[in-house]
């Protein structure tokens, strides 16, 4: 019989946009995906008090009320480095050129940007679901990967503990 593990700690997704309305359609179709490891806020100070180092996905908006995703992703990455970023806007320039241009600066500064989903529409809603599942499917499939190493490490361990027993090696 297989040994049950568990992963040490959840594997949590935090989307922060200013808009209630999409936060509420975000929320639905994370429910609707079986994703229930996640959180959402309205506002940047109370997104990055709650963020921890099991959030290894977020979603931000790029237009907040007070500030831009550029300004909260630096807060980001002081709290948690190595997070990925799926950026969503319904406020870039409309023409291509200077939409790819703030798109390439922004990704540019940060390399750890997976996605961007353009706000219009109501498909834009499972675009992000589906990002959001390509993700954390990733990232859980890692932790999975670092809890297998960390678990025979462990076996290792306990067989060169008994070995140096069992033959006096201590």
């Amino acid at each position: 019989m297989a040994e049950e593990i568990e992963l040490d700690h959840p594997v949590e997704v935090g989307v922060l946009d200013d808009d209630h309305g999409d936060l509420e359609l975000i929320e639905r179709e994370l429910i609707r995906l079986k994703i229930f490891d996640y959180y959402v806020r309205a506002e940047s100070p109370e997104f990055l008090k709650r963020m921890n180092e099991n959030t290894k996905l977020v979603a931000i908006d790029y237009r907040l009320s007070n500030e831009t995703a550029e300004d909260v992703l630096i807060k980001i990455r002081e709290k948690n480095p190595g997070v990925k970023v799926i950026l969503m806007s319904g406020q870039l320039p409309q023409d291509r050129s200077s939409r790819d241009s703030v798109l390439r600066n922004f990704i540019n500064s940060d390399g750890g940007i997976v996605g961007y989903v353009e706000k219009s529409g109501m498909e834009y809603i499972k675009e992000i679901g589906s990002l959001i599942l390509r993700e954390l499917n990733k990232a859980r499939q890692v932790a999975v990967e670092e809890l297998i190493k960390k678990h025979r490490i462990e076996r290792l361990e306990k067989i060169a503990e008994s070995l140096a027993e069992k033959y006096n090696l201590t």
